[in-house]
Formats: C-alpha cells, sequence, structure tokens
C-alpha cells in the first residue's frame, strides 16, 4: 500500500465524546486526518536540527530527573516527570534500534486520587525529526510495545525506531496486570484518560521531551495502532 500523508490546519476541535464525564478541554492543538485508518499524521512548526551536536549520553543523563510543568500541556495535568532516562548503545545485546535515550515516567493527575499516565518515549541518537505514537489494546492498563516494527509491518526491515523516528506511548493512565481489567473507570479522571484525553496529554510530553534532548520541535507525528489502538488513532484524527 503506497502511504501518503494528509496534512490540514484545523480551526476547531469536534465535540469530545458524551461518554467523557468530566474534564471537558480546551481545543487541543495540532490534530489532523489520518490515513489508512490507522494512522494519524500530525504537522508541527519548525524544522528540526542535527542531534549530532550534543554527546549521547550526556543529553541522556540530562533527562533523568526532567519534569514538566502542567503549563507545557494543553489539557490539565499536574505535570509530568521523567523517572529514568538510559541510553541504549547500538551493540548493546539484543538491540536493533540503533543508538536511543529510553525515557520513562509518568503525567501526574489533577485528581490525587487517580492513577498517572505512565509513559515511556525513545530518543534516537540519529533522529530524522519525526515520531510515532503507538496505540493500546483493550482497556490498556500496560505499555504498549515501541520497540519493535509498527503494527502490520513487516519484521524483515528496520523498525520505526532505527529508522530515526522518536517512539512512543503510555498505558492510557492507569496501571493492571492485563489489558481487560475495566476497574480504572471507577474513577473518572481515569475514565475520561482512557477516552481519549492521554492521547494529547501523552503527545505533549514526547514533543516537550524532543525540545529538551534535541532543541527543536518534531516535524511530524504519526500515530499506529489496531483494535483499541485503532479508535485512538481515529479519536486523534477527529481532534
Amino acid at each position: 500500500m503506497r502511504r501518503r500523508d494528509f496534512i490540514a490546519a484545523s480551526s476547531g476541535a469536534a465535540p469530545w465524546p458524551l461518554a467523557l464525564r468530566a474534564q471537558q478541554p480546551p481545543n487541543p492543538r495540532h490534530w489532523v486526518p489520518f490515513f489508512a485508518a490507522l494512522v494519524v499524521s500530525i504537522c508541527c512548526a519548525g524544522q528540526p536540527t542535527s542531534a549530532q551536536g550534543k554527546d549521547p549520553l550526556v543529553a541522556c543523563q540530562a533527562l533523568a530527573k526532567a519534569q514538566i510543568p502542567a503549563v507545557k500541556l494543553s489539557l490539565p495535568t499536574g505535570g509530568a516527570v521523567v523517572s529514568a532516562a538510559t541510553l541504549v548503545k547500538a551493540a548493546d545485546a539484543g538491540n536493533s534500534n540503533g543508538e536511543y535515550c529510553k525515557v520513562i515516567g509518568g503525567i501526574k493527575p489533577v485528581d490525587p486520587e487517580a492513577p498517572d499516565i505512565k509513559f515511556q518515549v525513545n530518543l534516537p541518537t540519529n533522529w530524522n525529526g519525526k515520531a510515532l505514537h503507538h496505540g493500546g489494546g483493550g482497556y490498556n492498563g500496560i505499555m504498549p510495545e515501541t520497540l519493535g516494527v509498527e503494527k502490520f509491518g513487516d519484521p524483515r526491515k528496520p523498525t520505526p525506531l532505527a529508522n530515526g523516528f522518536i517512539s512512543f506511548a503510555s498505558d492510557s493512565g492507569h496501571q493492571a496486570a492485563g489489558s481487560y481489567d475495566a476497574s480504572f473507570a471507577m474513577n473518572d479522571e481515569a475514565l475520561n484518560n482512557f477516552g481519549a484525553l492521554h492521547i494529547k496529554k501523552t503527545r505533549d510530553v514526547a514533543a516537550a521531551l524532543a525540545e529538551l534532548r534535541y532543541g527543536a520541535p518534531i516535524k511530524r507525528m504519526y500515530f499506529i495502532g489496531g483494535s483499541t489502538g485503532g479508535r485512538e488513532a481515529l479519536t486523534a484524527a477527529m481532534r
């Protein structure tokens, strides 16, 4: 299948799903149509600069305790905190993605009783200026795979991360032993995060980390997934 991007500037957001019971958000920015029913491409301003100018180890270590204030995220949160940042070298055992910085952390809720949104963002040393957001499955609650070939991709070909894409994902705002535990829905903020809001919150964190690592904005962003991840792609496209 030939992939073609459909890029458009959004003049406003579509109504958020009626199932979301609280936290009606302001109109998010940079949400645009998708292609092939699964992938969303988001066009952002600015041209990325090369990441070659920074020492990869020093740059990665600098992210280890990074904090992203709530004002950097366009939807209501308590901000985001990085809990670990590890440089994975190209020659490390089992790594086929080239050198990258693995960043994990959490997006803090507004409601102190709601869970964090756990995220993972992989920042390649040889960045191509683009990013790929991986969707989840079932009721989520676990971290989607971000290091392998994209969903429905050819396993014989390099992964998006190996091709220079930032790859990232989140657990959608709750933690569970499996993807079919819906007990999180007893909390309104956790339910709203699962329903839609985690997508933009996680996207904003990835964009902020890219700025910190590379000193430049993401040029273009994509979303890919199937099942729940496909619904998340459609949700992103409507924004």
